[in-house]
């Protein structure tokens, strides 16, 4: 459980760096996301800093498998390919 812990902090801090280094403010909510990236790293490195891994990872656990149907919702409506 540790193990995933620490990749998902990681995930964030990439998430993080890759949103404020290369994205910049090409996007419309790059604010907002470097904001929830941020805020997550705060949370996911304080709470395994004093041994809160076990409900961590279970937030972290529904947080994982909200974002697989943000993806699809992003695919289909950020697509330039339509079927008619």
């Amino acid at each position: 459980m540790k193990m995933y812990y620490v990749f998902n902090l990681g995930w964030h801090i990439e998430g993080f760096l890759k949103m404020i280094i290369i994205d910049g403010l090409s996007r419309p909510d790059t604010i907002e996301m470097s904001l929830h990236h941020l805020i997550t790293v705060y949370l996911v490195g304080g709470s395994y800093l004093i041994n809160l891994v076990r409900y961590g990872s279970c937030i972290e656990l529904i947080h994982d498998a909200s974002d697989i149907f943000i993806a699809l919702g992003r695919t289909f409506s950020e697509t330039r390919c339509r079927m008619v």
